[in-house]
């Protein structure tokens, strides 16, 4: 059984589509192949938080991810977590996951000059 997976990217992200889907794709397959039915969400992950918006989606969640926010919920990070697998982030893309100041986009410049 093949599911269908959206992924998904932080316009404040510089980590490359291609090499993101190159990390998380193989483990569609892995999910898929141990018929691990729980795991909807796959994302990166550093020593203190997840990374929803770098990840991928199985497109199934959709309706109970309407239904939870159609209830007044706003806090997705709860909806996802106990669906969520977690991949390490390469160590050489932490400063290109997101920047909110010049100083970090400095960074991530430079972090993306040297992949």
């Amino acid at each position: 059984n093949q599911s269908s997976w959206l992924m998904v990217i932080s316009c404040d992200s510089l980590i490359p589509a291609t090499m993101l889907w190159q990390k998380l794709q193989p483990v569609t397959t892995q999910i898929n192949k141990n018929q691990e039915a729980d795991k909807k969400v796959i994302c990166l992950t550093d020593n203190s938080h997840l990374y929803p918006l770098l990840g991928l989606y199985q497109l199934s969640i959709e309706p109970d991810l309407k239904v939870y926010i159609n209830s007044g919920e706003r806090r997705v990070m709860a909806f996802i977590q106990p669906m969520t697998h977690a991949v390490p982030l390469t160590s050489n893309w932490q400063h290109l996951t997101n920047f909110n100041t010049p100083i970090d986009f400095e960074r991530a410049c430079t972090s993306l000059c040297n992949l």
